[in-house]
C-alpha cells in the first residue's frame, strides 16, 4: 500500500535552508524516529547519532563547485524477535546546496 507520509519530511529536510545547524539535526532526528517508530515494527529501544559534514563537489570541465550536506546516521537498537542488539550505519547525501 501507498504511503504518501513515507519519508516526505526528511525528503523536505533536503531542500531547507540550515539556520541552525543543532536545530537542523534535532528536527531530523525527530522525524527519524517517528519514521522508525511508524514503519519499523522488527526493532525498539532505538538510539540515534547523526554527524553532518560539508562536502565539495568540483566539476573540471565547467568549473562549478557544488556544496552538499553528508549526513552519517548511525542508529543502535534491539531486535524484537531475538532480543539482540543492532548497529546500523547509513550515509546520506544532502543538496546541492549551493553553487559557485
Amino acid at each position: 500500500m501507498f504511503d504518501r507520509d513515507f519519508g516526505s519530511e526528511i525528503w523536505d529536510m533536503d531542500f531547507e535552508r540550515i539556520v541552525s545547524l543543532e536545530t537542523w539535526k534535532t528536527k531530523f532526528k525527530e522525524f527519524l524516529h517517528k519514521a522508525i517508530s511508524l514503519y519499523e515494527r522488527r526493532i525498539e529501544k532505538c538510539d540515534l547519532m547523526l554527524e553532518v559534514s560539508d562536502v565539495l563537489h568540483e566539476n573540471v570541465f565547467d568549473a562549478n563547485v557544488s556544496v552538499r550536506k553528508r549526513v552519517d546516521i548511525y542508529l543502535q537498537a534491539t531486535i524484537v524477535s531475538s532480543g539482540e542488539r543492532l548497529n546500523f550505519h547509513h550515509r546520506l547525501y544532502l543538496g546541492p546546496l549551493s553553487k559557485q
